[in-house]
């Protein structure tokens, strides 16, 4: 029984499920991140957070707001704020 799809070769201009290719594609060397550094990044994204929550509320979208709102609030809880 034959499948219901015609397998072909690849010609070099299709896309691959899964592989990655093109600049920026290989596995960087990871870091450690200090405590410093995870508290400025939990930092910036409640900052992030609160910006994008109050221009959504001037847009009159006072359900987003409100949404990034209550994520701010849980990554403040994480920073002991």
């Amino acid at each position: 029984m034959r499948a219901g799809f015609a397998c072909r070769p690849l010609t070099g201009g299709e896309h691959v499920a899964g592989a990655a290719a093109g600049l920026g594609a290989a596995e960087a060397q990871r870091r450690e991140l200090t405590d410093a550094d995870v508290r400025a990044a939990l930092e910036r994204d409640v900052s992030e957070r609160l910006t994008a929550a109050a221009e959504y509320e001037r847009l009159g979208r006072d359900d987003h707001a409100h949404r990034l709102r209550a994520e701010a609030d849980v990554l403040n809880r994480h920073l002991g704020d």
